[in-house]
């Protein structure tokens, strides 16, 4: 698929008396009104500690390397208008990020899909602006960062999708059953004459 720059919106520096080209119309409406102003979006429910529609690809069982994914990457992404940030949460996985996040926005929903007609980029700078959120401590006391927010800074409205790799530990053989008495079976020696009398 052939990729393109995508516009990030060069008509906010007109408030600023900067003389420019304006190459986005769509982001020229959202700097004048208030299609731009600030939006905190939440992918969590009330009292769960994991995203909807997010999930967790195992890539290696030996090891529990994987990819947290805010929505399957074949599938739609995540609507990304103007001056919003997403809070995503991983920490019902028990999944342990070992890098940093990346994005890739669009300009289609689905653009893995066969007969999607826009475009992806890897998002950088004010295109996908990272935080971590908040922390969470798995049962084995390793305290890690439960999620992320990521936010558009620019004024265009886009699609998003969000990844990061980490490990979730393979489950653990359970321990050997507890030693029951190491019974053999023998016995000391005792007395065999059965009358516990040496003689007379």
């Amino acid at each position: 698929m052939k990729l393109r720059a995508l516009g990030v919106g060069w008509a906010c520096l007109a408030t600023l008396g900067v003389g420019v080209a304006l190459v986005a119309p769509t982001a020229t409406t959202g700097c004048q009104t208030h299609q731009c102003d600030f939006e905190f979006i939440s992918t969590i429910p009330d009292g769960g500690f994991v995203s909807a529609g997010s999930d967790v690809v195992t890539l290696d069982p030996a090891t529990g390397y994987s990819l947290w994914e805010s929505s399957p990457i074949e599938g739609e992404w995540r609507d990304f208008p103007g001056n919003a940030m997403y809070g995503f949460g991983w920490g019902g996985f028990n999944f342990r990020p070992i890098g940093p996040p990346s994005a890739l926005v669009a300009t289609d929903p689905s653009p893995y899909a066969a007969d999607a007609g826009g475009t992806y980029v890897v998002a950088g700078g004010q295109l996908a602006e990272f935080s971590q959120s908040g922390l969470v401590t798995y049962a084995d006391g390793t305290q890690v960062a439960g999620g992320l927010n990521v936010e558009n800074a620019t004024c265009a409205h886009y699609y998003v999708y969000v990844s990061v790799y980490g490990i979730v530990p393979p489950p653990q053989p359970p321990p050997p059953p507890p030693d029951a008495g190491n019974d053999t079976g023998t016995d000391a020696p005792g007395d065999a004459s059965g009358d516990g009398d040496a003689g007379d």
